[in-house]
């Protein structure tokens, strides 16, 4: 919090030309200096930020604030279609609780985005104390004995389950008879030529 409140009067300080100042504050403050007296009266007091009104629902407000900090700005899944240069985006109404398309063209969707897009190097979640990157490893398991708490073993996710979660879309569904695939091999680098000729057979069920 302090080097959140330095770096704000710094802000307000380099500034103080561009700034309107407030009428009761315009009254008292006639010049830079009375400006820099007034901002370091501020390094001694609690800053306490009002952000927005309490919630009922705990985990409802855990789950949307995690989507802004560890997801990207719009689903891969809800990009319903791309026609020249238009793309349509499916999205959710609040207003009427439906789910509505949305036609944009591709300078608008850029545009929408980069405003969610955090600058380079700029860090979305910072930890501190026992979760500070550097003694996490030292200090959590210790944190977890002393609360009694059993950690669970992670399970590594397939690349067909992230496939599913992100896209909505099962890679070993068969896309004509709608049966089950096994993976066979991995090739890597097949041509234009050859990908055209193994769809043709697949829908003469062909083997490849």
């Amino acid at each position: 919090m302090g080097m959140w409140r330095y770096g704000i009067i710094t802000l307000l300080r380099q500034n103080f030309d561009l700034l309107i100042l407030p009428e009761y504050l315009s009254d008292e403050i006639k010049d830079y200096q009375g400006w820099t007296r007034y901002l370091d009266g501020q390094y001694i007091r609690t800053w306490q930020v009002h952000i927005a009104k309490k919630t009922s629902h705990k985990k409802h407000t855990q789950n949307y604030l995690g989507s802004y900090l560890k997801k990207p700005p719009i689903a891969a899944s809800r990009l319903k279609a791309f026609h020249n240069e238009d793309i349509t985006i499916e999205y959710h109404d609040h207003r009427d609780n439906r789910k509505k398309a949305l036609v944009l063209s591709q300078k608008e969707l850029l545009l929408r985005l980069l405003s969610h897009i955090p600058e380079k190097f700029f860090k979305m979640i910072r930890y501190f104390g026992y979760l500070s990157n550097r003694r996490r490893g030292e200090l959590l398991p210790k944190v977890h004995r002393q609360l009694g708490q059993r950690l669970a073993v992670l399970t590594r996710l397939s690349y067909a389950a992230m496939m599913k979660g992100l896209l909505r879309v099962d890679p070993f569904k068969c896309i004509l008879c709608g049966g089950r695939m096994v993976f066979n091999h991995f090739e890597a680098g097949m041509g234009l030529r050859k990908l055209v000729l193994n769809v043709k057979m697949l829908v003469l069920q062909k083997q490849i």
